[in-house]
């Protein structure tokens, strides 16, 4: 089916495993055949892990390692690995460390001396993306939408000046408030959001940042909320410009006119960088 036989992979192990995000459907061959062969099943929530078991009739020990019980829930799990039990574990839905438990528990195993397996499958973040039509191949994912609003600052910030798109996740209570917030204090060009994704009632839309407050509104507010917002670059300053061209003019090459804009004219690296790729 695809998978790494079991023979090549070595045991006692635990196993990092993406569950589906919604559609069923979309459970891997790998994921099945792993969760059929290993000892213990660890799951975020045992009543969600316990359907996924059910429906594809497979029946494992379960035990709950869920945010508030990480760390003395991984050194249960290393007690099974001791034993030369082999631990498969799962969040919710969607890949575990990612916004999801899992991430003490990785570090813990493998300081421990046992072997960390991913078995990959379904993302939201990738899912998202891959139909927010926000341009380039770069973005930055600043996990749920900070409270401090210097967080959110600095990301944005960083987000400007790298021209690339903020991608957060949100609760459906706070998404209208920081939707508003985003596009009331910064300078956006598009933003992205959707909801449901994979399920029945999957939501997704795109557009100018100025029409994102409307559209929402449309859509019913239950629901955990992915988001993208990609600002506006900075305007680029007419002297800057003319420094580059100048020195173009002249036969520097794209390195050295960075090092001499920046030391020479104390000019933002990302500012010259964008101005050569774009002249």
């Amino acid at each position: 089916m695809g998978s790494v036989p079991e023979d090549r992979e070595p045991r006692p192990s635990l196993y990092v495993c993406a569950t589906p995000i919604g559609n069923l459907s979309d459970v891997t061959h790998r994921l099945l055949e792993t969760l059929e062969r290993v000892d213990v099943v660890a799951a975020e929530d045992t009543r969600v892990t316990q359907k996924l078991l059910q429906r594809f009739g497979i029946t494992k020990r379960l035990i709950s390692v869920r945010q508030h019980n990480e760390k003395s829930g991984a050194h249960t799990l290393c007690g099974y690995l001791a034993d030369g039990l082999s631990v498969a574990y799962v969040s919710d839905a969607g890949t575990p460390s990612l916004c999801d438990p899992g991430q003490n528990l990785v570090e813990i195993v493998r300081e421990a001396g046992y072997p960390v397996i991913p078995i990959p499958g379904p993302s939201a973040l990738a899912t998202f993306l891959s139909v927010a039509g926000l341009s380039g191949d770069q973005w930055i994912f600043g996990g749920f939408f900070p409270r401090k609003l210097s967080e959110a600052q600095a990301l944005f910030h960083a987000a400007q000046q790298l021209h690339v798109p903020l991608v957060f996740f949100e609760s459906p209570m706070r998404i209208h408030a920081t939707l508003a917030r985003l596009i009331t204090a910064w300078p956006l060009k598009t933003v992205a959001f959707g909801k449901e994704l994979t399920k029945q009632f999957e939501s997704i839309w795109s557009g100018e940042a100025r029409l994102a407050i409307a559209a929402l509104s449309v859509y019913p507010q239950k629901g955990e909320w992915i988001f993208a917002a990609l600002p506006l670059p900075n305007e680029v300053k007419p002297e800057l410009q003319n420094v580059v061209k100048k020195l173009q003019a002249a036969g520097l090459s794209k390195k050295q006119i960075l090092e001499v804009g920046k030391n020479c004219f104390d000019f933002a690296r990302n500012d010259l960088y964008h101005v050569i790729k774009d002249i």
